[in-house]
């Protein structure tokens, strides 16, 4: 295990010398905040108020808790996604080849980007909380109880375990850096639709809806929302029928339903794991397949 400590350490160090792979971590981010004050926020807003006879600040508080939690979980991907990209900086600069050539194993290599990807992936969204948090109390809103935070931190560890293994799994067919930067560029644009933070998913078509709920992060995002828009959503419609709290929490992707039935707690964690293992499963079989030259 020492081997694969010192080369997490070794890849956590990388990450956060590169002052430009942190902030392409943080630019998808970025974008959600401006587009939600500069557009979508208001837009939400005003939707909230059409629906419940509430004030907008109420209002402004269920939607900043709503977007708050999906720029926790968008961190949860892109943090991994590029610490990641540290293996494929290694293979064309050929320090790859000294790794190979050392009494390491494969396996032990590979352990030390994937566990690498996943330290940085908690400490920078469990950071990215902490803000979130201070952001809430700054607008009037309310801090998040200790059991919604432990839950919130319980969460953030699944989804960066799931997404840095998917990650993982789609590094391996990579081999330069400008073919890993342009997939970066799509993940980091498609994130935002795929898991409803841009777009609510109820405005979306059915067909798109329904590929949207085969994607296993949206499960993170949806979890998250859970936790973050409880108190919110207590008094937004509060007085209000079940349903009209039920359709509005389907239409904003804070629950799943699938054929009629709402996803438990239960299915989402296990579609969150599963898909981690998976991807671990499929990555190992991709690498067996690859020559002694390969990666």
């Amino acid at each position: 295990m020492k081997a694969v400590t010192t080369l997490t350490i070794r890849n956590m160090k990388l990450y956060i010398r590169d002052h430009t792979a942190v902030f392409f971590s943080m630019l998808t981010i970025i974008i959600i905040i401006v587009l939600n004050i500069v557009f979508l926020g208001k837009m939400n807003v005003d939707a909230i108020m059409t629906m419940q006879l509430v004030d907008r600040e109420k209002a402004a508080y269920l939607i900043n808790t709503w977007v708050l939690a999906g720029i926790v979980f968008t961190s949860t991907v892109t943090i991994p996604f590029v610490v990641m990209g540290i293996m494929i900086e290694d293979e064309e600069s050929k320090i790859m080849m000294g790794f190979f050539v050392a009494p390491i194993s494969r396996l032990k290599l590979a352990l030390g980007y994937i566990i690498a990807s996943i330290m940085m992936g908690c400490i920078l969204s469990f950071i990215t909380l902490g803000i979130s948090q201070i952001f809430i109390i700054g607008t009037g809103g309310e801090l998040l109880s200790l059991t919604a935070l432990i839950k919130m931190g319980g969460v953030i560890i699944i989804s960066v375990f799931s997404n840095a293994c998917m990650v993982f799994f789609f590094t391996t067919f990579m081999s330069t850096s400008s073919s890993f930067s342009a997939l970066n560029m799509i993940v980091g644009t498609l994130i935002g639709f795929i898991t409803g933070i841009y777009l609510p998913i109820g405005l979306l078509p059915k067909t798109v809806q329904q590929v949207m709920k085969s994607f296993p992060g949206l499960y993170g995002a949806v979890l998250m929302r859970e936790i973050y828009v409880e108190d919110a959503m207590k008094e937004v419609f509060q007085g209000a029928p079940l349903q009209v709290a039920k359709d509005y929490a389907q239409y904003m992707g804070i629950s799943v339903v699938w054929n009629g039935q709402e996803v438990n707690l239960l299915c989402k964690l296990l579609i969150l794991l599963g898909s981690g293992i998976l991807f671990i499963v499929l990555s190992a079989l991709v690498l067996s397949k690859k020559k002694g030259t390969d990666r």
